[in-house]
């Protein structure tokens, strides 16, 4: 036998589907599969020039789970069932988005990550609950969320997720710090959360462990128990038919893993080494906005309407945690500044369509996004580079749904810069043209150019062919396919 060894070398960036999990403790799961798993494979065109974060089968239309399916769980106010039983989830990498499932008769997902040495080194308490019935589908849930983004040194991490039953915010009302003055206002919001009030909630769901984590209580609407509000549970009495169900359901939808090989590691191809992701959040600061205002009203879409100026000091209280939600037919636009170290580097972009499908405008560049599943797009094509190499990027929501923008993925040690004001000049421009369709082709977005050039020799004019007859169209192309040959062929040679 002749034996060759293999060495399998991933993306920066790999999305697993929710069967990953496994459950903690053997034959305990109270998990179940929601929805019906799409028997579909991978698609691959090209190793070395596919994007890596795009596959086509995850265009669609729906919103629904990610691949059709999720993981699901209902807990209630029952002494005995006010916890679910554990889900693990085992990688190796840097980092990870846990992505689930929003609603108004969701639940609380407890969140525990563990390195390689079994330290627990980060907790979230998640409160689902989400009252916003605009983004919802039809089963009455925002799908394919991603609720937790975790990043730390590479390593062998351990994920587990309980799903809760919090019937009362009394003991934790100590402890959280109320992060907006406005109680109509929805949002997500993190903060740490420490102190014997919330050790004693987790212990008496049998969490002790994560009391002592270096902890975060993340909701996404205003009314969370987390946030000393009623949450789903002054919603389920009600919910639906009216019936008095008091089970809440909470979802385990896949995760997304980032460098599962160091980020410095060699062997990945070429145009993922050195690849960068950059939070689209932590990256916008008050001078990123197209029309040059700190303003976010005209570009951020919230649940309510806010009773003040909404701007980056106050948009992750009020919007996602961990996208940036651009509202429909946006008058304004993202601005951001890239340094590119070669004309080889790429720029990509985390983006997907809350609701069905979504039109997001790229410089003066537009393109059509199916689907709720976050996609890594090539937009290269689409952004103003000078001649230092600092590319300008505008974002611009130009279609009739919500987008979600997530990260900005940059390759060849490509660094993110400051905006300028002569920078929103030039987007303003852009974002003000008008927009250009472009093609989409295995997630490479290239702006369609029509095609002026003939071939050398000719008499600059296309032949016409509306009007011929098939014979004359026949002759026509005989005739451009011997001129073409004759072109080609160096000087003195015959054929």
């Amino acid at each position: 036998y002749d034996w060759f060894e293999i060495k399998v070398v991933p993306a920066s960036n790999v999305l697993f589907e929710e069967d990953y999990a496994v459950d903690a403790v053997e034959n305990t799961n109270s998990w179940s599969t929601d929805g019906e798993p799409v028997n579909t494979r991978q698609t691959l065109t090209n190793a070395e020039t596919d994007i890596y974060g795009y596959d086509e089968i995850y265009e669609t239309t729906n919103q629904d789970h990610s691949n059709g399916s999720a993981l699901k769980t209902s807990v209630t106010a029952s002494k005995d069932a006010k916890r679910s039983t554990t889900k693990n989830f085992e990688f190796i990498g840097e980092g990870f988005d846990l992505i689930s499932a929003c609603g108004k008769n969701t639940g609380i997902l407890a969140v525990s990550v563990k390195d390689s040495d079994g330290k627990l080194v980060k907790g979230y308490l998640i409160d689902t609950y989400y009252a916003d019935t605009s983004l919802v589908n039809s089963a009455g849930l925002a799908c394919q969320v991603p609720v937790v983004k975790f990043s730390g040194d590479h390593d062998t991490y351990t994920v587990e997720t309980t799903a809760l039953y919090l019937s009362s915010a009394a003991a934790l009302g100590k402890s959280v710090v109320k992060t907006t003055s406005n109680g109509k206002l929805s949002g997500t919001t993190a903060v740490p959360a420490n102190g014997a009030d919330v050790a004693e909630v987790l212990a008496s769901v049998g969490l002790e462990e994560l009391a002592g984590a270096d902890l975060e209580l993340v909701w996404f609407d205003d009314n969370s128990v987390l946030n000393g509000g009623t949450g789903a549970k002054g919603n389920v009495k009600t919910a639906r038919d009216g019936s008095t169900t008091t089970s809440l359901d909470c979802y385990i939808d896949g995760f997304r893993i980032y460098y599962p090989m160091s980020s410095t590691e060699v062997d990945y191809i070429e145009s993922e080494q050195n690849a960068t992701y950059h939070n689209v959040i932590t990256c916008l600061n008050e001078n990123h906005i197209g029309t040059d205002t700190t303003s976010l009203d005209g570009v951020a879409y919230v649940e309510t309407t806010p009773s003040e100026t909404l701007s980056f000091a106050n948009y992750q209280q009020f919007g996602p945690q961990n996208e940036f939600y651009l509202k429909a037919n946006a008058t304004d636009a993202l601005v951001l500044k890239v340094q590119l170290p070669s004309p080889d580097s790429e720029v990509h972009l985390g983006l997907r369509a809350v609701q069905g499908t979504a039109d997001v405008k790229i410089g003066a560049t537009d393109f059509v996004i199916n689907g709720p599943t976050e996609m890594y797009y090539d937009v290269t094509d689409c952004v103003t580079v000078d001649d230092t190499g600092i590319a300008t990027i505008t974002i611009q929501n130009s279609g009739a749904t919500v987008l979600a923008v997530n990260n900005i993925k940059l390759t060849g040690e490509a660094t993110m810069t400051t905006v300028t004001s002569e920078d929103m000049e030039t987007a303003y421009e852009l974002m003000m043209a008008p927009a250009e369709r472009a093609d989409l082709v295995n997630g490479v977005v290239t702006p369609a150019v029509e095609d002026t050039e003939t071939d050398s020799g000719s008499d600059n004019t296309d032949t016409d062919t509306g009007s011929m007859s098939f014979i004359e169209q026949l002759i026509a192309m005989i005739m451009e396919i011997i001129s073409s040959l004759f072109n080609f062929l160096p000087i003195g040679e015959v054929m």
